[in-house]
């Protein structure tokens, strides 16, 4: 059964995706969480945080679609996203393979 999608205004969906984005390696460390932690409050990273970690791959990527459309028209710059998920990908200094393949579905994914 799946779970109720998480309640994201603009701020809080990047945040989101960002998390997202720094999980592509299935490890995220400080830096690439400091990243994160810039777009929005305290309060609202431990919220999206604890929603994302309770969360499988197949509710993340629903929540990701479920404010696609809404939000990334309201990015009026989809080069700030780009940018914050590279900032995110070199935050260890390392550009895996795999990162390499999440930053494409990513832009796909995002209409980017």
């Amino acid at each position: 059964m799946n779970k109720e999608i998480i309640q994201l205004n603009i701020s809080e969906y990047l945040a989101y995706i960002l998390l997202y984005a720094a999980n592509a390696d299935f490890e995220t460390d400080k830096e690439e969480l400091d990243i994160i932690r810039e777009t929005v409050s305290k309060e609202e990273f431990r919220r999206i945080k604890k929603a994302f970690d309770e969360t499988s791959d197949n509710e993340r990527l629903q929540v990701i679609m479920h404010y696609r459309d809404a939000y990334l028209s309201l990015l009026n710059d989809t080069s700030l996203v780009t940018n914050q998920f590279k900032s995110i990908f070199m935050a260890d200094e390392k550009y895996s393979a795999v990162e390499k393949a999440v930053f494409i579905f990513l832009k796909k994914l995002l209409n980017l």
